[in-house]
């Protein structure tokens, strides 16, 4: 690990830590009418099923995964957060990377540990912390915490965004990010919205990951090792409209595409995603279904959602149905069904989940 991100993590401690020594010198009460702590905190229980698979026994699993954590605001432009990771799986973590997951089944980390500066027109996050980019989970799964450095600017109605991240993934992982985007969002009416984003993702150093990483995509053996072939320089679209009309059925559309100018061909990837509904209130529903087409290289294998079985090189539609049973709580059902490119065999996935947020 680098000095600089040494430093970012040490310092993210440092000032948190004051932050418990200034609670524990006054009552309860006086500091949080000084500051603003809010939970950020979930607890996910999943049965995993997948069938069709090429060569290999179907697979069932099941999973606990609890994150809690805070998010707390110590003066009106800097604020910080902590969340960690707690999680139980039937199978193994040894599993993980045959199976494509991007996690341990057994795991107890540190899954956020930020600051953030947000100050007139700037945002400055430092650390580990949610993917800032608009970006599809084909291209990067939302599970995954990016560490590093970001930095945004916003002029109304057009904000610029960079960042820089370093060794974000578990599988031993070494590469760095960097990448930039440009958003542009308008309210069209009173109950519709766009955003339209459009950016740039390098990957670098990606041939440091445990063997098995490459998921689908083109390799070589290079001195006993496996090789990506292609370099992985994306250039990413990404359009959204959302529609809040109906305070019961919220409607957001995106569509995403994807160009690896750092590959010689199999360099392109397309996704289309309807969502309608929401999750808040006992009752509530929320019904999803997205499509994907992509390339063998148009995207980095290793970081694309786990949700789905394939990484690359494959096509196929992801449908999900949630409902809240009670306050914070919701029952969800997903189904994928994808096949590689080549071929004519679809695989398919059911996942049910027993979901809390908070």
């Amino acid at each position: 690990m680098s000095a600089a991100f040494i430093f970012v993590q040490s310092t993210c401690f440092t000032i948190l830590f004051l932050t418990c020594e200034s609670l524990s010198a006054q009552s309860l009460p006086d500091w949080l009418r000084k500051h603003s702590v809010a939970v950020n905190a979930d607890l996910l229980m999943r049965s995993d099923n997948v069938y069709g698979l090429d060569a290999r026994d179907n697979i069932h699993r099941a999973r606990v995964w609890a994150r809690p954590g805070f998010d707390v605001s110590m003066t009106r432009w800097l604020h910080g957060g902590a969340r960690g990771s707690f999680a139980l799986s039937s199978d193994d973590n040894r599993d993980n990377i045959p199976r494509f997951d991007n996690f341990h089944s057994d795991d107890v980390s540190l899954d956020r540990l930020y600051l953030a500066v947000d100050k007139d027109r700037w945002e400055v996050i430092a650390g580990k912390f949610a993917m800032p980019f608009q970006v599809s989970e084909m291209v990067w799964d939302q599970d995954i915490q990016p560490r590093g450095i970001f930095i945004s600017c916003r002029l109304e109605p057009v904000t610029f965004r960079g960042a820089v991240f370093h060794r974000s993934h578990i599988h031993h992982d070494r590469s760095t990010v960097a990448g930039g985007q440009l958003a542009l969002r308008l309210p069209l009416t009173t109950n519709w919205t766009v955003e339209a984003d459009a950016g740039f993702l390098a990957f670098n150093a990606l041939d440091q990951f445990q063997p098995g990483m490459e998921r689908q995509n083109s390799v070589q053996l290079v001195e006993g090792a496996l090789r990506y072939q292609s370099a992985f320089e994306l250039a990413i679209g990404h359009f959204r409209a959302d529609y809040r009309g109906s305070t019961r059925w919220p409607l957001a559309i995106d569509f995403s595409f994807v160009q690896n100018f750092g590959a010689a061909e199999t360099q392109r990837a397309i996704e289309v995603a309807a969502e309608v509904g929401k999750i808040q209130k006992r009752g509530d529903w929320r019904l999803s279904y997205s499509f994907q087409k992509v390339d063998r290289d148009a995207v980095v294998g290793a970081f694309t959602s786990d949700d789905w079985w394939f990484h690359s090189d494959h096509k196929g539609s992801r449908i999900t149905a949630a409902v809240t049973v009670f306050s914070h709580t919701f029952l969800q059902f997903g189904a994928v069904f994808q096949e590689r490119q080549s071929t004519s065999h679809f695989v398919k996935r059911f996942q049910f989940d027993l979901g809390a947020r908070f």
